[in-house]
């Protein structure tokens, strides 16, 4: 966020902050009460697109797959007869599993993938939703399930979409610089967040 600014040469303050989505309540405190114009690293999916707009995509959505515990005998999604365990606010969720008629015989909502991790290495949930870098050794059942339109980006409330076309502008020209590949690959090194 920072680079962009500083290529479209506007002064930007960025803040950290975990009120930037609430998957509950479906909503975001903080552009509703304006107290930021975007909030990054957020991932367009269709519950979010319906009350937000979305610049400056710079990365592709991860896989997510539908996985069992490593080495058992549980070979296919069987949403009919399975308990799968979703993470509360990532954007691979409940309402994803909803939107690919995924309907399971139970939804348990875990707050980290440590948790979902856990409940499935105990036999507390049958399966887990998990993105293709969080699945580990577990085994991966069925196809890529896509829960967003784009990878991480910036959400912005909808009537700000065209005074932020200067952020968007200056995203797309920041992702095509060699600089961009060297934060992303620093960003995989320290914390593991690419695929």
């Amino acid at each position: 966020m920072e680079k962009a600014c500083r290529m479209a040469r506007k002064t930007c303050v960025t803040v950290t902050s975990n009120d930037c989505w609430n998957n509950e309540d479906m909503s975001s405190l903080t552009l509703n009460s304006r107290w930021f114009d975007a909030c990054g690293n957020i991932y367009h999916t269709a519950d979010r697109g319906r009350s937000y707009a979305f610049i400056g995509a710079y990365a592709q959505e991860p896989p997510a797959f539908i996985c069992a515990k490593a080495g058992s005998s549980i070979n296919s999604v069987s949403p009919a007869t399975q308990t799968v365990g979703v993470h509360r606010t990532f954007w691979i969720n409940a309402q994803c599993l909803k939107s690919h008629n995924m309907l399971f015989k139970n939804v348990i909502i875990k707050d980290s993938f440590d948790d979902i991790r856990s409940a499935l290495n105990s036999g507390a949930i049958d399966v887990a939703f998990l993105s293709g870098k969080e699945a580990g050794g577990n085994k991966k059942l069925g196809s890529v399930i896509r829960c967003a339109s784009t990878g991480p980006a910036y959400m912005i409330r909808k009537d700000m979409v065209n005074e932020m076309q200067w952020f968007d502008k200056a995203v797309k020209r920041l992702i095509r610089t060699r600089d961009f590949q060297r934060m992303c690959q620093d960003a995989d090194n320290k914390y593991g967040m690419w695929i």
